[in-house]
């Protein structure tokens, strides 16, 4: 009987142990698709850049129409954006993506990247060759204040 009661006992302390316990979930993944990544996304990190709070990048991708439009100060010593546009295509099977700038057919983006850690709300591109190159993104409801109208003239093309 004593050795059924210590059964138990144990049985117990294991189960209210793991009750308590506390598990970190870990996020729901979505599926790379140009579904899931359209929409407008400001860059939050980047290996390359110091993001220091006056220096900013945003990038809208279009699925429609496979566009983007990328926004930035970075290189810009005056804080006037520079707008870039192109073409992008995200291979799911790879879960990858990749452009070329609509201005000049042939300048392609720097890196084809692989996307991971996809949320609603955030995404990490990892360049293919070189996985110290990388850019973690952050679901954006607009643009900053007055950038469509700052940089108008200044559309990355050639004059």
């Amino acid at each position: 009987m004593k050795k059924i009661l210590r059964i138990a006992l144990a049985a117990a302390v294991l189960v209210s142990a793991a009750a308590c316990s506390k598990t970190e979930e870990e996020p729901a993944y979505l599926a790379v698709t140009a579904f899931n990544v359209d929409g407008l996304w400001k860059l939050s990190e980047w290996s390359d850049a110091s993001l220091d709070g006056t220096a900013w990048a945003y990038i809208e991708l279009d699925r429609r129409d496979g566009k983007f439009t990328a926004y930035n100060t970075i290189e810009t010593s005056d804080a006037i954006p520079v707008i870039e546009t192109g073409f992008y295509a995200v291979n799911e099977e790879e879960s990858s993506i990749w452009g070329y700038y609509e201005f000049d057919n042939t300048k392609w983006w720097e890196h084809k990247y692989i996307i991971s850690e996809l949320t609603a709300d955030r995404m990490l591109w990892t360049a293919e060759d070189d996985a110290s190159e990388y850019r973690v993104y952050v679901r954006a409801d607009s643009l900053p204040d007055g950038v469509l109208q700052d940089s108008s003239s200044d559309t990355g093309s050639e004059e």
